[in-house]
């Protein structure tokens, strides 16, 4: 499994690339939970025009899509190749 695209609405100061990736990787490849954030690999019902646009970009590129949410909010879309 390859990441290749991240978008988010923190900054990195509020949510490094690097913990993105780690909490994405581990849930992914195995299985763990993380406290703070959901890893979804199906779009939100709470996913606004941004989200959807950025998942329907991601798709066009032949990408999976997944979302880490925090308190019922889409925080990033991670585009990934893989499992």
């Amino acid at each position: 499994m390859k990441i290749f695209d991240i978008f988010s609405n923190k900054t990195e100061r509020e949510l490094p690339l690097k913990k993105i990736e780690k909490i994405f990787t581990d849930y992914i490849e195995k299985g763990i939970l993380n406290t703070e954030f959901n890893v979804l690999t199906e779009l939100p019902d709470s996913a606004n025009d941004n989200t959807r646009n950025c998942r329907d970009m991601l798709l066009g590129e032949d990408k999976k899509v997944a979302y880490l949410m925090q308190d019922n909010n889409v925080v990033v879309v991670i585009g990934y190749k893989g499992e």
